[in-house]
């Protein structure tokens, strides 16, 4: 009854209505479309001038996003291409082009593209080096800061003038060498060797040639450090006490009766800053080998007794230098944990050493396949055998450095188990000798004349 007087729609305007409807739905998809595209087209070309400035009209555009991330990434390729150049001043080829093409922006930077692709041709055109047996390796002891007071007449004062350069001596051997055209490499660049298992379920051990990348007029060489300790021992005799390592920066704390400075003032931070400076001293950001025995403690911190003040402290400083270190292009070896003359030890007494040194130096800077054998003396120039040697490949130690004895530049042996050099003591007695008594031992890499440092020492032998 109350609707009885609503209108039904009839059939025809039924379908009309519906058709409305459509279009009216259709229009709105298509406006839509069409904003969508426009906004999309405008977002592609936004370095595209537009023909209307709409900021005229709604005031002043805010800072464009797209200009902050251009810079942004220009600046970033700019600072990969320059730490790349930097690796290349050292032949790091492969380095630099692994960490280029590591990089976010490489496949769609032009500039990465191409700069790897030059460093691949640039790398091609080197000529190759590969006389592994034909490596002179320098050793050197702690160098002295102070002359006046290592060679103050006391009793330790003529073993500091036999085994200890000044540090003006030792800045005058890098520059010569530099000079030369000497190229600081690593052992592990020289030679490789892997360890794999046999079908029999022993090991064997693989050697791995290795091929340096460097100009004709180079000539590659070893370093080795002995005993960076900082003996407690040596304090106050001018020698540097100890590393720091403060905000990614490393140098030498130097104990003295005016205060405490920090510096260069030792082999580590001298030879960094010469490297830094001279960074095509170093093939590939080598920096030489660490002979640790740290049965009196490690770069200046006490380990020997958990119990006392600072122990945690100095183990934290440990492992942070030695990170540092290895990460900035030394390798740790393992000196024995006593620096003892390993010949008159017995057998049992070698593996206690060895045990020692994994339990403190091996625990704190991580394990080593590097043997520096203890005061030079290994088991002779004859191929290795022995119970002791047995043990130390036992233990996968491949690499070897001991004193040569002979008047040679170099002295090496290579098997399928070991690469073996010989090294040369730079001392203030051989700067002497090669200086007063003629001997050449050292003739071939600089005059001796030219390096000593007399004023710096008070007394000969």
């Amino acid at each position: 009854m109350g609707n009885g007087n609503k209108k039904l729609w009839t059939k025809t305007e039924k379908t009309i209505f519906r058709r409305n409807l459509i279009l009216a739905i259709s229009f709105m998809i298509v406006v839509g479309l069409i904003i969508f595209f426009a906004i999309k087209t405008r977002t592609d070309h936004s370095d595209i001038t537009p023909t209307l400035d709409v900021s005229e009209l709604a005031g002043p555009e805010p800072e464009s996003t797209v200009f902050d991330t251009n810079a942004k990434r220009k600046q970033h390729v700019n600072e990969v291409i320059e730490k790349a150049n930097k690796m290349i001043l050292g032949y790091d080829y492969d380095g630099a082009i692994a960490y280029i093409s590591s990089d976010p922006e490489y496949k769609e930077s032009l500039e990465l593209l191409e700069l790897a692709e030059h460093l691949e041709m640039e790398k091609a055109s080197l000529p190759t080096w590969n006389k592994v047996d034909k490596v002179t390796c320098l050793a050197f002891n702690a160098i002295v800061h102070e002359s006046r007071f290592a060679f103050d007449g006391e009793d330790t004062a003529k073993k500091y003038n036999n085994n200890n350069l000044t540090e003006k001596e030792f800045k005058a051997i890098l520059q010569k060498l530099y000079d030369s055209n000497y190229i600081l490499v690593n052992l592990h660049q020289l030679s490789g060797y892997t360890d794999k298992k046999q079908d029999d379920g022993t090991t064997k051990s693989v050697r791995t040639k290795k091929t340096l990348y460097i100009p004709e007029n180079k000539t590659p060489i070893v370093f080795v450090q002995l005993e960076p300790n900082y003996l407690k021992s040596m304090s106050g005799d001018g020698f540097a006490s100890g590393l720091v390592l403060k905000k990614d920066q490393l140098s030498a704390r130097y104990d003295s009766e005016d205060g405490t400075t920090y510096g260069a003032f030792d082999y580590i931070t001298i030879l960094n800053e010469f490297i830094d400076e001279h960074p095509d001293f170093s093939y590939c950001n080598a920096h030489g080998v660490l002979a640790i025995s740290p049965s009196e403690g490690i770069f200046g911190y006490d380990i020997s007794d958990p119990s006392a003040e600072g122990y945690s402290d100095n183990i934290r400083q440990i492992q942070n230098i030695g990170k540092y270190l290895k990460e900035n292009g030394y390798e740790i070896a393992n000196g024995s944990y006593y620096n003892k003359v390993i010949n008159d030890f017995s057998i049992s007494d070698f593996k206690v050493d060895f045990l020692n040194w994994q339990k403190t130096a091996g625990v704190l800077l991580g394990e080593s396949d590097i043997y520096v054998w203890p005061t030079g003396k290994d088991t002779g120039w004859k191929l290795y055998s022995g119970d002791k040697y047995e043990y130390l490949k036992s233990k996968k130690y491949h690499y070897y450095c001991s004193l040569i004895n002979v008047q040679e530049p170099y002295w090496v042996q290579i098997t399928e188990e070991y690469y073996r050099m010989g090294w040369i003591d730079v001392t203030g007695a051989r700067l002497y000798n090669d200086m007063k008594n003629n001997k050449t031992i050292l003739k071939f890499l600089f005059d001796a004349s030219e390096i000593y440092d007399t004023a710096g020492r008070p007394f000969v032998y």
